[in-house]
This record gives C-alpha cells, sequence and structure tokens, in this order.
C-alpha cells in the first residue's frame, strides 16, 4: 500500500506539472523512488496510474452539512478550491479528468459522473426544502455547476495560479445565485462559504 500511494502521489506531481501526455513513467519513477516492478505490480500502465489518480479527488466530498442544502452546496465548493491550491493529488487529478479526452474516453464511473451525482443529490435536497426557484431542475443545475467550475478553476489556474480561485469561486457564486436561489432563501445565503463555521481550521 505504501508503494502504490507513493506512485499515485509522484504521478500527481509530475502530472500537475507537465498534464499526461508528457508524464513519463521514468520521471515518475525517480519522483517516487521506487522500482519499475514495484510500480508495475500495482499499476500495469500510465493509464491505470492516471485512472488512480483521478478517482483520488473522490474523497474531497465529505464536509459537514449546513441547516441550508444550496449553502452547503456553496461551501462544498469553496472546500475544492481551497484544496486546490494545496493538494497535488486533487489538483491532477482535475488536470486529468479535463484532459481525459487524451487518453481514453470518458466512462460511466468518471469523476464527472462521479461529481454530476453528487451535486444533483443535494440540488434534490436544496429542492426539497423549497430553495430553489420555479423551473429550476437538479439535473440542470448540477450540470451547470460542474461545468463552470471546471471552466472557472482552470481560467484561476492560468491566470493566477489559483491564488485568486477562492475570489473567483464567491463573484462566481453572487451572479448565480439570484438564477438558482427563491427570494426568500437568497438574502440567508453566503455566496463566500461558511466554512468557518462548519469546518475545523487545518
Amino acid at each position: 500500500m505504501r508503494t502504490q500511494v507513493k506512485v499515485l502521489e509522484a504521478a500527481a506531481d509530475v502530472i500537475d506539472r507537465r498534464g499526461y501526455a508528457s508524464a513519463s513513467i521514468a520521471e515518475i519513477l525517480e519522483v517516487a523512488g521506487v522500482t519499475k516492478g514495484a510500480m508495475y505490480f500495482h499499476f500495469p500502465s500510465k493509464q491505470h496510474i492516471a485512472r488512480g489518480v483521478m478517482q483520488a479527488q473522490t474523497g474531497f466530498e465529505d464536509i459537514p452539512e449546513d441547516e441550508s442544502p444550496l449553502q452547503s452546496i456553496i461551501n462544498l465548493t469553496h472546500h475544492l478550491a481551497l484544496r486546490l491550491q494545496d493538494n497535488v493529488v486533487l489538483r491532477a487529478s482535475i488536470r486529468l479528468t479535463i484532459e481525459h479526452g487524451s487518453f481514453d474516453d470518458v466512462e460511466p464511473d468518471s469523476p464527472y459522473h462521479w461529481w454530476l451525482q453528487r451535486f444533483t443529490r443535494r440540488f434534490l435536497l436544496a429542492k426539497g426544502a423549497g430553495e430553489l426557484r420555479d423551473g429550476v431542475t437538479p439535473e440542470e443545475a448540477a450540470e451547470t455547476i460542474v461545468g463552470s467550475f471546471s471552466g472557472i478553476q482552470l481560467l484561476s489556474q492560468v491566470l493566477d495560479g489559483r491564488r485568486d480561485l477562492v475570489r473567483r469561486i464567491t463573484l462566481w457564486w453572487k451572479h448565480l445565485l439570484p438564477g438558482l436561489a427563491c427570494e426568500e432563501v437568497l438574502p440567508r445565503l453566503c455566496p463566500e462559504g461558511t466554512l468557518d463555521r462548519v469546518v475545523k481550521p487545518r
């Protein structure tokens, strides 16, 4: 297991810096400090390593729920924004998800589908709580969030190395919320997130 973790962390470091196409097995092995035989015992190819890194992002969803399901969705995106700044495995997994077409077709269990299912579930809770405007469907709202979050974090990466990502996520929510939340709920929502209230400081 230690070898497996070493390979995944090393691959994440290389892929985060170079992208999937330019990441070589030789450099991953050098960064990991393991032998080729040890790596192939766990991962028979670079594609299998990439899949392992991509699946790592599915462990970043679990944060405490807010009383408002919509606020929980806002908080989750801010949580992801913060982790993208300090966690190389998450950064690499997101990059691989975006570059996925470069090495395989998107499968039903891909991170895209995983995130769509999670956000849809959270928007269903928001709809059940009466927080969504008439005409807003959980499935369409989830697709909008997953797609536009991917674009915003990529823009932040290109323009500022993701240092301004939290600010961009806040501005994004300020523009999105009037189209998602019903008028009586909107004043109670915090576009900047409430992570300081629901997550203990690291």
